[in-house]
Order: structure tokens, then C-alpha cells, then sequence
């Protein structure tokens, strides 16, 4: 019989232990699906109502009310993509309630602050080296709409200049991919 001093047994458990938590598992954390509203609502959004600057967020307008507002948060992909995110709980594009004309200005909110990319580049761009991206209900990890804001990929853009006859001025699937996706 092996005989285990008390030091050993303290140390298998410990090891036990740390293998066992979720720094050493195999899948991540579950994602919080709140994440970008509660940066919105419980820090930007309340920053503001102290007459602070609405950090973590770069710019919150609620010119047109507190609850059809758009805050801007620089994400933490790449150097100049940002999030528009509304200042109320839109759970994504199929939402209904941007559905109704009162509420459609959210796109173009979002699309009208592209030029802040020129001040995180600290170079300008011309009109059309921007992108604006929508994730769908499947795609996205957050249950709150936001507006990705970015460079639009150089590849991108030469099979969107090279497509533009075909692209049309309704929704519609795209005849050709785009890095390896049909949109």
C-alpha cells in the first residue's frame, strides 16, 4: 500500500480544482447576450445623466429623445470599427419595432457618424471606403441591435465595383460572394 501524506492529498485536490474551472475547459464562458446594452444603459447612458462624457462610449445623441437615441462605442475588433447601438432595448433588425417609421432612423443614425472613422484613422476616406454592417438573428451574440461601422475591405469593395450594374436599389441576395459569402 502507497502511503499519501496529507501535503499530497492538498495538492491533488488543488490540482483538481483549477484543471475543473472554466480557464481550463475546453468550451469559453457562456457569452452575455446583454453585453452591449448594458454598457449603453448602465454606463454611457449614465454617465450622461450626470453631465459627465458618456465613457466607455465615444458619443451618446438623445437629441431626439432618451429612448431614440444612438450611442457610439468603438468595438474591440480592429482599430477603427465602431457600434452604433439604440438607447433603448432593440433586440436586432427583425425587430418590429424599427419596422415602424417612427422608429426606421436608426440606419441612418448610424450610418450618418461613419466620418468618425476618419478621426480614429486620423486620415480621411472617401465616401465609399465605409461599410455599415447588421448582424442577422443567427449570426449575431448580443440581443440588442447594434450597427457595425468599419473600412470596407479592400477585396470587397473591388467585387462591389465590379458587380455595380448588377446591384440594385432593393433587397435582394447578391449574384456573386463576397470573401466566400452570399449575401
Amino acid at each position: 500500500m502507497i502511503k499519501i501524506g496529507k501535503r499530497a492529498v492538498w495538492l491533488f485536490g488543488a490540482i483538481a480544482i483549477v484543471a475543473a474551472s472554466p480557464a481550463f475547459a475546453g468550451d469559453s464562458a457562456p457569452v452575455d447576450r446583454n453585453t452591449l446594452w448594458n454598457i449603453v444603459n448602465l454606463k454611457c447612458l449614465r454617465h450622461l445623466t450626470k453631465s459627465e462624457a458618456p465613457i466607455p462610449c465615444d458619443s451618446v445623441d438623445v437629441s431626439a429623445g432618451w429612448d431614440r437615441g444612438l450611442a457610439l462605442l468603438k468595438d474591440r475588433i480592429g482599430r477603427a470599427r465602431l457600434l452604433a447601438i439604440p438607447t433603448r432595448v432593440v433586440t436586432g433588425i427583425e425587430d418590429p419595432t424599427i419596422l415602424a417609421a417612427e422608429w426606421s432612423h436608426y440606419f441612418a443614425d448610424a450610418w450618418a457618424v461613419r466620418d468618425n472613422l476618419n478621426w480614429r484613422l486620423q486620415r480621411k476616406l472617401s465616401p465609399d471606403a465605409a461599410a455599415i454592417t447588421v448582424d442577422s438573428r443567427p449570426r449575431r451574440e448580443q440581443d440588442q441591435l447594434s450597427f457595425a461601422i468599419d473600412c470596407l475591405d479592400e477585396g470587397v469593395a473591388d467585387t462591389l465595383a465590379a458587380n455595380a450594374a448588377t446591384i440594385g436599389d432593393q433587397w435582394a441576395q447578391m449574384k456573386v460572394a463576397l470573401k466566400g459569402r452570399t449575401y
